[in-house]
């Protein structure tokens, strides 16, 4: 579920809540399979490059100190696992924004972590079948709702939610980049640490 290509070329796919694929585009490399139980969602954070992926079940990092918990976890560029934390639940989609905040769907919430995977707010959406989140470029945070039909834009700032009907079924069934935030530009460093995240 999922794909993204980074600056670099290189594709990442997971892997039907398995893992991560990472494949060398210009290489034309063999693609290498990164393990993650119950794998779902895929985001790039633009200030790094690093990859986040979100799961929609139950397994454990026990190096991350996270045992039998739904995990976030956070792979370097070469596909090194580098990062995880518990997910207060179940998730389908994430994004990443322009401070390397990660948005995480699941159930009716959205969970923005910071870039060191600390929970740091909980948005209810107002919504039920949460699968998609993304970032526009305005920097508002999206949801798109299967159940509802709708989609549900979230200021980042104030945490307000606006919610938008797509019209009876619309069923939005998005866990990737929908608006086209992720861009092939390699990861933009100097604006994040204008934005003091890098």
């Amino acid at each position: 579920y999922g794909c993204l290509i980074d600056g670099n070329d290189v594709l990442w796919s997971v892997a039907n809540g398995s893992g991560l694929y990472r494949h060398d585009i210009p290489a034309n490399d063999v693609p290498s399979f990164h393990p993650a139980a119950s794998a779902y969602g895929v985001g790039i954070n633009p200030c790094d490059g690093s990859i986040w992926v979100s799961s929609r079940g139950t397994s454990s990092e026990p190096a991350f100190g996270v045992i039998s918990q739904n995990v976030l976890r956070q792979f370097d560029s070469a596909g090194t696992l580098i990062g995880a934390c518990a997910q207060p639940g179940f998730a389908q989609g994430l994004c990443v924004d322009q401070n390397g905040d990660v948005w995480v769907a699941g159930g009716g919430d959205v969970w923005r972590f910071d870039s060191a995977c600390n929970l740091i707010a909980t948005v209810s959406a107002g919504i039920s079948g949460t699968t998609g989140c993304a970032v526009d470029q305005n920097g508002d945070i999206w949801a798109s709702d299967q159940v509802s039909h709708s989609a549900v834009r979230i200021n980042p700032v104030t945490l307000a939610t606006t919610p938008t009907s797509l019209g009876f079924g619309a069923s939005p069934y998005n866990y990737s980049d929908m608006t086209g935030f992720v861009t092939l530009g390699a990861a933009d460093t100097i604006a994040c640490a204008i934005a003091g995240t890098n």
